[in-house]
């Protein structure tokens, strides 16, 4: 795929996913900066509401990143920033950064959220499909948001013995003592709950 493609369904992804944004007329500014060519400006607009979760700026700036828009083209940046909103659930951030992968600009494994280390990690549901993980997250954290909003998602796919997929719904990264208090907090709330050692 052709570099002008690439930058088309970056820019295209990006102008439909700021709506949904919880400052989306920040990120629309910080946009219109980029393009009109003033990364800086839009890189610090950006740049704060990415380091505080919001999985739209962190899209946001690897796009800019990717495409160069407003300033050099980093495809390290742009990974870096589409790895933290593909952590957070967000379906395009990951896409963008296996495509990233398979042209090989950038080095790496694929977007998991999977936490290494010897991290621990809960699990508190299985969902047939990729996506639905990220609804049923989404659902889990409003009804828990103590104790799950912190933690980065990941959907784990696995094969059950029948042969189907499966989706594994889990969230880290903890040490033990974390995934168990975490794990007893969300049972004694009625939902489900199993550590995940490293």
């Amino acid at each position: 795929m052709s570099r002008p493609v690439f930058r088309l369904l970056l820019k295209l992804a990006v102008l439909l996913a700021l709506p949904v944004a919880v400052a989306a007329q920040d990120i629309e500014a910080a946009w219109r900066a980029a393009k009109s060519g003033d990364g800086v400006v839009a890189l610090r607009e950006l740049q704060p509401l990415a380091e505080q979760g919001s999985t739209t700026a962190q899209y946001a700036l690897g796009t800019i990143y990717a495409n160069g828009d407003g300033l050099n083209s980093d495809y390290k940046q742009a990974a870096h920033w589409f790895e933290q909103a593909a952590r957070r659930g967000h379906v395009e951030a990951r896409r963008h950064l296996v495509f990233m992968r398979q042209l090989g600009l950038v080095e790496g494994g694929p977007a998991s959220g999977t936490a290494g280390g010897g991290s621990f990690r809960i699990q508190v549901a299985t969902v047939p499909a990729e996506p639905d993980g990220v609804r049923e997250w989404r659902r889990l954290q409003r009804r828990h948001p103590d104790a799950l909003g912190p933690l980065e998602m990941s959907v784990v796919a696995f094969e059950t013995p029948d042969g189907s997929r499966l989706f594994r719904l889990q969230g880290g990264s903890l040490d033990e003592e974390g995934a168990r208090a975490v794990c007893l907090r969300l049972r004694e709330e009625g939902s489900t709950c199993m550590v995940i050692r490293p």
